[in-house]
């Protein structure tokens, strides 16, 4: 199932996050599965950083950890980052990532910051094509959010939903005493998985009192209901 983050964001893989002494923070995103005409993609992202640092990546083959592909990346400022890291002979098989963080000029004896090694596999086809998840059923399967939300307070809308093709998530908020509409936010979906809305500052919109989130899923050619309604009821306060 995949999670979908909206800032908007979209993404399949999520990774752990290292911390060395004393902030420095580094992401790394890789593709779980390649095929033999394709090359690796690596993702990172790179906060807190006090000074120029050596982003060393390098690719083990499974079973006995021969080294396949090697790179090091001179990264001086905070950023997103992305490079593609070709692999020799592209066998199919098992393989991790190796990725760790150093002083400039420095090696493995000195790393600052080490990910966990990240496991992917090349395929025996010449390209990897992700089938979409689908369901037998079209259902909003449940939605959470904080009962209770003050101010200026950070808050996550996640919903958890199935469709049995590519759909729309309409979102709906109004106000649970009156029922008056005070907005509405679509979002198309390929395939089952959560939807993760970030809300933050909502007293700058709305005035304090009770609301609801009102979702369901729509055909994306009618915009026609094709699930229940799902509510999810909220106090927002100073």
């Amino acid at each position: 199932m995949k999670n979908i983050f909206i800032f908007i964001f979209i993404s399949i893989f999520y990774l752990p996050i290292a911390q060395s002494e004393p902030n420095e923070k580094l992401t790394v995103l890789i593709p779980q599965k390649i095929g033999i005409k394709q090359v690796l993609t690596v993702k990172v992202s790179l906060t807190e950083l006090e000074k120029t640092r050596d982003l060393h990546v390098s690719v083990q083959k499974f079973p006995d950890f021969n080294r396949v592909a090697k790179t090091m990346k001179r990264i001086s400022k905070n950023g997103n980052y992305h490079f593609d890291l070709p692999i020799k002979d592209n066998v199919p098989g098992r393989y991790r990532l190796v990725t760790y963080l150093t002083p400039k000029g420095k090696d493995w004896n000195s790393r600052l910051v080490q990910i966990p090694h990240q496991n992917f596999e090349i395929i025996d086809d010449e390209i990897y094509e992700k089938k979409p998840i689908f369901d037998q059923v079209d259902e909003v399967k449940f939605v959470r959010f904080p009962n209770i939300i003050s101010g200026k307070e950070e808050a996550e809308l996640l919903i958890s939903y199935s469709i049995t093709q590519a759909r729309s998530l309409h979102i709906r908020l109004a106000n649970s005493k009156t029922w008056q509409d005070m907005g509405t936010l679509r979002f198309p979906v390929s395939e089952s998985g959560e939807l993760s809305i970030p809300l933050a500052n909502m007293t700058d919109d709305f005035t304090p009192g009770k609301y609801a989130w009102i979702i369901n899923l729509v055909d994306n050619n009618s915009d026609q209901p094709v699930s229940k309604n799902y509510g999810k009821h909220f106090e927002l306060v100073e």
